[in-house]
């Protein structure tokens, strides 16, 4: 707005000045300024041009085409402007930053830290250094990201978006306290739901023991309890709300009540959460016919989910179901291709009202989640009702407390005797487990060396990820390492190294006559995952929540693994395995057998090659079995019909058995 308010007046008198003394790029600048501010960003547009085409040399009207190109949605003119502007003033700071915005925006995201670096070193600020943060976060680069927003804050402590990135950060590295300490500053900056949900919902991925996940888990209750009693309401959830309650599994507990009361507040605070599929009104219309199973996850990729739901889709009876595939976040790689080549493939939209409308518009009859609790968009989408029967299966196993989840998918050779008492959703114990897991490939031939390992050592392999190292079983690796001189301990850094620190620090308070033992690889390929696995004189399954996926693979390449099947289904699997092949030797009932189990395979040879013989005598029974696909298929039918009679399941005993 002009001085004297009245823009129109203004851009008239500009233009005659314009038309009277020729092009003037300052004049011109102001021009496309007046219009953008009305508006007319085509015309303004025009007039940046004009002033690039008048001052091919001035900087800031390149910037100003720039940001007129970037708003009328020409990101590639708006990119080769920007870096015009940098030509013509290499230390125009403003040039650098816009432009690393835009490349992220675009999604390239090193060249977009790339620029964003060059404005912070020009002119070092709060934002500058925040941006640059942000940059780092999304091309991968936690720790750049850290230092960036630790920067950040020197230059303006009282910001609360910052503290809460950074706290962000902090949680992901398993910092837990230095997180909650970021998050309660700024929530006395700027309260806000979010922040206050981030506080709800810390978690650290390495625990420090028994007392550390006791507090961790009352301060989850009380500060959900907090938040509904002062009545917090939530607009858009999955944009409002940090994450999921992931971690919660690990700790070893029962997590049905809790999971069951942080439900319970996001209905409070978001009833549409509670969302209802239009086509559920007129089912009674619907054409007979198999059974439409619309199954939804972020997971139907190169990850322990898809590999355990790839071939149960393949193997399922097309008389009796019709699959259709709902992906979130698409990805690019082989097992997704496989998956889009098996079945009706529909990607979801990263918002939650469109996505549940494009998994109604397919009118499913049963929706089966194969995982909930590791995506945020999945995980409430659960809250509503797609499909008059709705389930949840393994892939996190444990159960989420979302009332419009009607079952959990599980197996009766998984569950304890009082597994009911561990599930908000109705468990299913079907008669096999739910998957039909193929045989993994034979790896390359590699060596000890190859590996980095010491060929006169006793190799423990531990090669679950290290938030499955639950504390309490600290003291039994310790027993193992003084039980053996020549044992080694290995374990796997994962996908985020940071955790590595805090679990040696606590390995190393167990153990210090012994934590000089303990080796952690570097993350491996799939094929040296698996050479690991076959060189491995030991594998050790973690209890508390044991190997699925990885349990497959280690039979699978004959090893000797000691397991410990716990209160839980979670801890269960391996157990699972070994009983189905016959072969209870390494299934162990507390943590002095588990020590003296992994001992006497790790020095006894005769009696680790006897069992490794047992195993590949008898692990084909694991692999490439379409029991599972056949009892999925059972409960699709039988669930579909009880529902269409006005009932429902009460447990596998309810399915009937049908000819063929």
């Amino acid at each position: 707005m002009t001085a004297n308010g009245n823009p129109a007046g203004e851009i008239a008198r500009i233009e005659a000045m314009l038309a009277a003394q020729g092009a003037s790029a300052g004049l011109l600048r102001r021009l496309g300024n007046l219009k953008e501010e009305r508006g007319d960003v085509a015309g303004a547009i025009a007039c940046y041009r004009r002033a690039t085409e008048s001052a091919p040399h001035d900087a800031g009207a390149w910037c100003d085409l720039a940001i007129g190109l970037e708003q009328s949605g020409d990101l590639a003119g708006a990119q080769d402007a920007f870096r015009r502007a940098i030509a013509a003033d290499e230390s125009f700071a403003d040039a650098h930053a816009n432009l690393g915005l835009l490349l992220q925006r675009s999604g390239r995201h090193p060249e977009a830290v790339a620029a964003l670096e060059r404005a912070a070193s020009l002119e070092p600020s709060a934002a500058s250094f925040h941006n640059l943060g942000n940059a780092q976060r999304l091309a991968g680069d936690g720790a750049s990201a850290l230092a960036s927003y630790a920067e950040a804050l020197k230059h303006d402590p009282s910001s609360a978006i910052t503290a809460t990135a950074l706290a962000d950060i902090l949680a992901g590295r398993s910092q837990a306290g230095l997180a909650d300490a970021l998050l309660r500053r700024a929530l006395a900056v700027a309260p806000s739901i979010g922040v206050a949900l981030r506080r709800s919902l810390l978690l650290a991925q390495i625990e420090d023991g028994a007392a550390s996940i006791a507090a961790r888990r009352t301060a989850i209750a009380e500060g959900f309890a907090a938040l509904r009693a002062a009545g917090a309401t939530i607009r858009d959830p999955f944009a409002e709300v940090p994450g999921t309650t992931f971690y919660l599994a690990y700790h070893g507990e029962n997590d049905r009540a809790l999971q069951s009361q942080i439900a319970r507040f996001y209905l409070d605070a978001c009833p549409d959460l509670g969302w209802s599929s239009p086509h559920l009104a007129d089912r009674a219309n619907r054409p007979r016919g198999p059974v439409r199973l619309a199954l939804i996850s972020e997971k139907f990729r190169n990850h322990t989910v898809g590999k355990l739901t790839l071939d149960l889709v393949r193997a399922l009876d097309r008389s009796q179901v019709e699959p259709l595939l709902f992906v979130v976040s698409p990805k690019d790689d082989p097992v997704q291709r496989a998956f889009r080549a098996t079945a009706p493939t529909v990607d979801l939209a990263p918002d939650l009202a469109t996505a549940r409308r494009q998994v109604s518009s397919a009118r499913p009859d049963v929706v089966l989640y194969p995982d909930i609790g590791m995506n945020l968009l999945t995980y409430f989408m659960a809250f509503a009702r797609l499909a008059p029967v709705q389930c949840v299966s393994w892939g996190h196993p444990d159960t989420t407390g979302i009332p419009a989840l009607d079952y959990f998918l599980t197996a009766a050779e998984l569950e304890p005797d009082d597994f009911r008492e561990h599930y908000s959703e109705t468990p299913i114990a079907l008669p096999a487990l739910p998957t039909v897991y193929p045989r993994p490939p034979e790896p390359a031939e590699a060596s000890r060396a190859d590996l980095g390992l010491p060929d006169d050592a006793t190799l423990y392999v531990c090669p679950q990820t290290l938030f499955k190292l639950h504390p309490s079983f600290d003291a039994v690796l310790a027993s193992i390492l003084r039980g053996d001189p020549r044992g080694l301990l290995v374990l796997l850094a994962g996908s985020e190294p940071s955790w590595v620190g805090p679990l040696l620090a606590r390995l190393g308070r167990a153990m210090p006559d012994a934590v000089g033992r303990v080796r952690v690889l570097p993350g491996l390929s799939s094929d040296r995952f698996l050479a690991l696995l076959r060189l491995a004189d030991v594998v050790l399954d973690t209890p508390v929540f044991g190997g699925g996926n990885t349990s497959f693979e280690a039979f699978a390449m004959g090893a000797a693994v000691v397991t410990w099947p716990g209160a839980f289904m979670r801890s269960r699997v391996t157990a699972a395995l070994y009983r189905r092949m016959g072969i209870p030797d390494a299934i162990v009932s507390g943590p002095e057998m588990y020590a003296a189990t992994a001992l006497r395979l790790g020095r006894d040879p005769t009696i680790r090659a006897a069992l490794r013989a047992r195993i590949a005598g008898a692990r084909h029974r694991l692999f490439d079995d379409a029991a599972g696909a056949r009892a999925l298929g059972r409960f699709c039918k039988a669930v579909a019909a009880a529902h269409a009679a006005g009932k429902s399941l009460g447990g596998w005993e309810d399915v009937p058995l049908w000819e063929g």
